[in-house]
Protein backbone atom coordinates (compact mmCIF):
# COMPACT_ATOMS: atom_id res chain seq x y z
CA UNK A 1 0.00 0.00 0.00
CA UNK A 2 1.37 3.56 -0.93
CA UNK A 3 2.05 5.37 2.42
CA UNK A 4 0.32 8.36 0.96
CA UNK A 5 -3.04 6.89 0.09
CA UNK A 6 -5.25 7.48 2.97
CA UNK A 7 -6.06 4.75 4.93
CA UNK A 8 -9.93 3.28 3.37
CA UNK A 9 -11.07 0.60 5.60
CA UNK A 10 -14.67 1.36 7.24
CA UNK A 11 -13.98 -2.09 9.01
CA UNK A 12 -12.34 -0.51 11.40
CA UNK A 13 -14.87 2.10 12.47
CA UNK A 14 -18.08 0.98 12.64
CA UNK A 15 -20.62 3.30 12.80
CA UNK A 16 -23.69 2.81 14.88
CA UNK A 17 -24.99 -0.55 15.43
CA UNK A 18 -28.48 -1.45 13.46
CA UNK A 19 -31.38 -1.86 15.78
CA UNK A 20 -32.11 -4.89 16.86
CA UNK A 21 -35.60 -6.58 17.72
CA UNK A 22 -35.06 -10.04 19.75
CA UNK A 23 -37.91 -12.60 18.94
CA UNK A 24 -38.06 -15.46 21.10
CA UNK A 25 -34.74 -16.52 20.32
CA UNK A 26 -34.12 -15.71 16.93
CA UNK A 27 -32.77 -11.78 16.42
CA UNK A 28 -34.20 -9.67 12.92
CA UNK A 29 -32.37 -6.97 12.20
CA UNK A 30 -34.08 -3.57 10.58
CA UNK A 31 -31.09 -2.53 8.94
CA UNK A 32 -29.61 -3.58 5.44
CA UNK A 33 -25.98 -5.06 6.29
CA UNK A 34 -23.41 -2.79 5.94
CA UNK A 35 -21.02 -2.03 3.07
CA UNK A 36 -17.59 -2.22 4.44
CA UNK A 37 -14.19 -1.18 3.16
CA UNK A 38 -15.60 -0.26 -0.26
CA UNK A 39 -12.98 0.84 -2.92
CA UNK A 40 -13.95 2.54 -5.95
CA UNK A 41 -10.15 2.74 -7.80
CA UNK A 42 -10.84 6.56 -8.91
CA UNK A 43 -7.43 7.37 -7.55
CA UNK A 44 -5.36 3.97 -6.42
CA UNK A 45 -5.72 0.72 -4.64
CA UNK A 46 -7.00 1.70 -1.67
CA UNK A 47 -5.75 -1.30 0.93
CA UNK A 48 -4.84 -3.70 -2.22
CA UNK A 49 -1.65 -4.35 -2.85
CA UNK A 50 -0.34 -4.75 -6.32
CA UNK A 51 2.21 -7.88 -6.01
CA UNK A 52 5.31 -7.09 -8.08
CA UNK A 53 7.77 -10.19 -7.71
CA UNK A 54 5.47 -13.38 -8.12
CA UNK A 55 3.77 -11.78 -11.38
CA UNK A 56 4.39 -10.78 -14.67
CA UNK A 57 1.92 -7.91 -15.16
CA UNK A 58 0.17 -5.23 -13.15
CA UNK A 59 -3.32 -3.96 -12.00
CA UNK A 60 -3.39 -0.16 -12.87
CA UNK A 61 -6.00 2.43 -11.92
CA UNK A 62 -7.07 4.08 -15.09
CA UNK A 63 -9.09 3.46 -18.38
CA UNK A 64 -7.88 0.24 -20.46
CA UNK A 65 -7.80 1.24 -23.94
CA UNK A 66 -9.54 -2.60 -24.92
CA UNK A 67 -12.06 -2.20 -22.02
CA UNK A 68 -15.18 -0.22 -20.63
CA UNK A 69 -14.57 3.73 -21.57
CA UNK A 70 -16.26 4.65 -17.54
CA UNK A 71 -16.56 2.68 -14.24
CA UNK A 72 -19.24 1.30 -12.57
CA UNK A 73 -20.83 4.84 -11.56
CA UNK A 74 -20.67 6.19 -15.24
CA UNK A 75 -19.10 9.35 -13.61
CA UNK A 76 -15.70 8.35 -12.70
CA UNK A 77 -13.65 7.21 -15.80
CA UNK A 78 -11.13 4.64 -13.71
CA UNK A 79 -11.77 1.45 -12.77
CA UNK A 80 -8.60 -0.88 -12.08
CA UNK A 81 -7.65 -2.86 -15.26
CA UNK A 82 -5.20 -5.90 -15.86
CA UNK A 83 -2.43 -3.92 -17.95
CA UNK A 84 -0.02 -6.47 -19.88
CA UNK A 85 2.29 -5.91 -22.48
CA UNK A 86 1.95 -9.77 -23.56
CA UNK A 87 -0.34 -12.27 -23.75
CA UNK A 88 -1.21 -14.79 -21.08
CA UNK A 89 1.26 -13.03 -18.63
CA UNK A 90 -0.46 -13.31 -14.72
CA UNK A 91 -1.11 -9.96 -12.52
CA UNK A 92 -1.96 -10.22 -8.93
CA UNK A 93 -3.08 -8.27 -6.36
CA UNK A 94 -3.65 -8.87 -2.65
CA UNK A 95 -5.19 -7.88 0.61
CA UNK A 96 -4.14 -8.73 3.95
CA UNK A 97 -6.37 -8.88 6.72
CA UNK A 98 -4.14 -7.34 8.94
CA UNK A 99 -3.94 -4.23 7.00
CA UNK A 100 -7.61 -3.71 7.02
CA UNK A 101 -8.88 -5.25 9.96
CA UNK A 102 -9.46 -3.79 13.97
CA UNK A 103 -7.03 -4.83 15.82
CA UNK A 104 -9.47 -6.34 18.14
CA UNK A 105 -11.56 -8.14 15.58
CA UNK A 106 -8.66 -10.06 13.81
CA UNK A 107 -10.55 -12.95 13.04
CA UNK A 108 -13.96 -11.38 11.67
CA UNK A 109 -15.68 -14.59 10.12
CA UNK A 110 -17.37 -15.22 6.91
CA UNK A 111 -17.85 -12.29 4.68
CA UNK A 112 -19.18 -11.45 1.54
CA UNK A 113 -17.21 -10.01 -1.41
CA UNK A 114 -18.61 -8.23 -3.78
CA UNK A 115 -16.87 -7.16 -7.07
CA UNK A 116 -18.08 -5.94 -10.66
CA UNK A 117 -16.37 -6.74 -13.36
CA UNK A 118 -16.29 -6.73 -16.85
CA UNK A 119 -13.81 -8.76 -19.09
CA UNK A 120 -13.28 -10.71 -22.75
CA UNK A 121 -10.16 -12.65 -23.81
CA UNK A 122 -9.45 -13.28 -19.91
CA UNK A 123 -9.18 -15.01 -17.00
CA UNK A 124 -10.22 -13.89 -13.00
CA UNK A 125 -9.47 -15.90 -10.58
CA UNK A 126 -10.20 -15.20 -6.71
CA UNK A 127 -8.39 -17.23 -4.07
CA UNK A 128 -8.15 -17.71 -0.40
CA UNK A 129 -4.58 -18.52 0.81
CA UNK A 130 -3.10 -18.69 4.24
CA UNK A 131 -0.35 -17.22 5.82
CA UNK A 132 2.86 -18.78 5.24
CA UNK A 133 4.24 -20.11 8.97
CA UNK A 134 7.64 -21.69 9.75
CA UNK A 135 5.95 -25.19 9.56
CA UNK A 136 4.61 -24.55 5.87
CA UNK A 137 6.22 -21.99 3.74
CA UNK A 138 4.04 -22.02 0.85
CA UNK A 139 0.62 -23.29 1.73
CA UNK A 140 -1.91 -24.22 -1.39
CA UNK A 141 -4.43 -21.30 -2.55
CA UNK A 142 -7.84 -22.22 -2.20
CA UNK A 143 -9.55 -21.26 -5.48
CA UNK A 144 -12.74 -19.33 -4.45
CA UNK A 145 -13.79 -18.27 -7.81
CA UNK A 146 -12.46 -18.75 -11.51
CA UNK A 147 -13.94 -17.26 -14.29
CA UNK A 148 -13.50 -17.05 -17.95
CA UNK A 149 -16.52 -16.21 -20.00
CA UNK A 150 -16.77 -12.64 -22.01
CA UNK A 151 -19.12 -10.29 -19.59
CA UNK A 152 -19.33 -6.79 -21.48
CA UNK A 153 -21.57 -4.67 -19.33
CA UNK A 154 -20.95 -4.19 -15.51
CA UNK A 155 -21.74 -7.00 -13.70
CA UNK A 156 -21.36 -7.95 -9.67
CA UNK A 157 -20.13 -11.43 -8.65
CA UNK A 158 -20.25 -12.36 -4.76
CA UNK A 159 -17.61 -14.79 -3.23
CA UNK A 160 -17.95 -15.99 0.46
CA UNK A 161 -14.22 -15.23 2.62
CA UNK A 162 -12.82 -15.70 5.39
CA UNK A 163 -11.76 -12.94 7.21
CA UNK A 164 -8.67 -13.30 9.77
CA UNK A 165 -5.50 -12.59 10.17
CA UNK A 166 -4.30 -16.25 9.33
CA UNK A 167 -5.12 -15.42 5.75
CA UNK A 168 -5.52 -13.49 2.79
CA UNK A 169 -7.15 -12.57 -0.52
CA UNK A 170 -5.63 -13.20 -3.98
CA UNK A 171 -6.88 -11.83 -7.31
CA UNK A 172 -5.47 -13.12 -10.45
CA UNK A 173 -5.86 -12.15 -14.22
CA UNK A 174 -4.46 -13.09 -17.10
CA UNK A 175 -5.72 -11.81 -20.75
CA UNK A 176 -5.03 -12.55 -24.20
CA UNK A 177 -3.27 -9.25 -26.52
CA UNK A 178 -6.70 -7.90 -27.24
CA UNK A 179 -8.79 -9.19 -24.05
CA UNK A 180 -9.65 -7.01 -20.88
CA UNK A 181 -10.19 -7.65 -17.57
CA UNK A 182 -11.82 -4.48 -15.62
CA UNK A 183 -13.01 -4.19 -11.96
CA UNK A 184 -14.47 -1.57 -9.54
CA UNK A 185 -16.74 -0.92 -6.57
CA UNK A 186 -15.26 -3.39 -4.37
CA UNK A 187 -17.04 -3.96 -0.98
CA UNK A 188 -17.57 -6.48 2.14
CA UNK A 189 -20.68 -7.09 4.23
CA UNK A 190 -20.12 -8.99 7.26
CA UNK A 191 -22.09 -13.25 7.18
CA UNK A 192 -22.40 -15.09 4.38
CA UNK A 193 -23.71 -13.83 0.48
CA UNK A 194 -27.33 -13.67 0.21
Amino acid sequence: MKKNCPRSCLMCGHKDKPTEHVTSTKTVSNTPREKEFTCNFREHECDWVNLWASDTADWMVGVDRNGPKMGLDGINDSYLFLDSRSSHYKAELQLPWQMVLPMDKMNYGQACFSVHYQMDGAKLTVKQVANPTAQEKTPRPSTLLSRSNSITSWSEMKINVNANEKMYLLIEGTKQIDGYIGLDNFYFQKGPCT
